[in-house]
């Protein structure tokens, strides 16, 4: 599955996205960008140099809100740098919580029992 990729529709093959990807993970076929999946860390700095908006990312947001609506136990795991971010980072916590989410966990330690196998 495609994360994000460039809508052929806004492509005006001004080559922005190519001198910005810093992994070489985009190439030009048919006067069209494409993402190379293999090679993308998915930073995103492709899409904010785009100044054509030729933008498409997967978004599995509804996906999401009907689980939780629907009560199913719904698992996330989020950046630590989030603390940073948040001034009340508490307060976010317990807002996904009261959202519905189950489990809540720093991506980190999911990265710390990944590294232990």
């Amino acid at each position: 599955m495609k994360i994000m990729n460039f809508s052929e529709a806004n492509c005006n093959n001004c080559y922005k996205c190519v001198r910005t990807c810093r992994v070489k993970a985009i190439k030009i076929e048919d006067d069209q960008a494409h993402i190379v999946s293999e090679q993308c860390i998915v930073c995103g700095h492709c899409f904010s140099s785009c100044p054509q908006n030729a933008r498409n990312i997967h978004s599995d947001l509804e996906l999401v809100k009907r689980m939780l609506k629907n009560g199913e136990k719904v698992n996330i795991s989020i950046a630590p740098s989030f603390r940073g971010f948040y001034e009340k980072s508490n307060s976010f916590i317990w807002g996904l919580k009261k959202l519905g989410f189950n489990l809540i966990e720093e991506t980190a330690v999911g990265a710390d029992i990944t590294s232990k196998l």
